[in-house]
């Protein structure tokens, strides 16, 4: 009776092992900029010339197609608390991170995730923020390794939002309107070195061994 057991055993022992995940990695490339528009109120009110910034984003995602899930690894150029380059890798979070619509042709797909996202903060500096967030993608059966997979080649994200703040630590108060535009590429290259059996896990650490050896070292979430 043992016996006849064994190759059935076997099999799906083998199964489980060979069991391929489909994960692909994208980067997220987001270009911001903003105008301050701001006042002094004391010791008299005096208006302020309009101050533009700009900053850009980089972020890797990593999406595993087989279990639904993905997992956001964010770079820094240089961290404002450390002043070194880091990345942090954030948990893994359920969900592909978009929406995912039936496209036409059929076989095609639309990817989109959209956000409306707004905040409050108190104390000396207190600041309301609304923001509007998209991104959207089509997708097509793409070569990636020896799998063809599902998935856009770009996705285009845009981003636009009004910061309304007041510090009384400064006696300042005025607006920060935000902008922002940029693309999430299908890193083709990186996810094809994922082996046909790899994992989520074995993607994100084929990305933050690529950032590691660029000098990025690992901050706290």
């Amino acid at each position: 009776m043992k016996l006849s057991f064994f190759p059935v055993l076997l099999a799906l022992a083998f199964s489980a092992a060979s069991k391929a995940d489909d994960v692909v990695i994208f980067k997220r490339t987001l270009r911001l900029s903003g105008v301050e528009a701001a006042e002094k109120t004391a010791p008299s009110v005096v208006g302020l010339n309009a101050v533009t910034g700009r900053l850009t984003e980089v972020q890797y995602e990593v999406i595993d197609l087989t279990n639904n899930q993905h997992a956001i690894i964010e770079v820094y150029a240089v961290d404002p608390f450390t002043g070194v380059k880091g990345y942090i890798n954030n948990t893994v979070a359920s969900g592909l991170g978009y929406e995912v619509l039936e496209g036409f042709p059929a076989g095609t797909q639309t990817w989109v995730n959209g956000k409306v996202f707004s905040e409050e903060t108190s104390g000396a500096q207190t600041s309301t923020l609304h923001e509007i967030y998209e991104e959207i993608g089509k997708a097509a059966p793409t070569k990636i390794g020896t799998k063809t997979l599902t998935v856009p080649a770009r996705i285009t994200v845009v981003s636009a939002g009004i910061d309304q703040f007041t510090n009384s630590d400064e006696s300042l108060r005025g607006s920060v309107v935000l902008t922002g535009t940029g693309t999430s590429v299908l890193e083709r290259k990186l996810s094809s070195n994922l082996s046909p059996t790899g994992t989520l896990a074995d993607a994100i650490l084929i990305v933050t061994t690529l950032l590691e050896g660029q000098g990025f070292v690992e901050l706290e979430p």
